[in-house]
């Protein structure tokens, strides 16, 4: 993943956390790790775990709208959108 360059604002005084913006602050170790990733998925993928976790990522969706492939069918419900302070931080990642 070397064309990559994440921007990082800012680690902790401690030096064991890394800021990502919008008042997002994930485990500095962890951090590297992702960074490892080869590929652009698998980055993006760990970092929205790293992020949100997993349990918080079983249930919204990124807009909060509802599923396209139930829309014919009449039954599509909306789900929760992902916090928005922390979207900004992702993509600004």
């Amino acid at each position: 993943m070397g064309h990559i360059s994440p921007r990082i604002t800012s680690v902790g005084p401690d030096q064991s956390e890394v800021h990502l913006g919008d008042g997002v602050w994930v485990e500095k170790e962890r951090w590297e790790l992702l960074l490892g990733r080869d590929r652009d998925s698998l980055f993006c993928k760990e970092l929205a775990k790293l992020v949100w976790g997993v349990p918080a990522l079983r249930g919204p969706s990124v807009t909060g709208a509802p599923c396209r492939r139930y829309l014919k069918e009449g039954n599509a419900i909306e789900k929760p959108a992902l916090s928005p302070h922390k979207l900004e931080a992702r993509f600004a990642v």
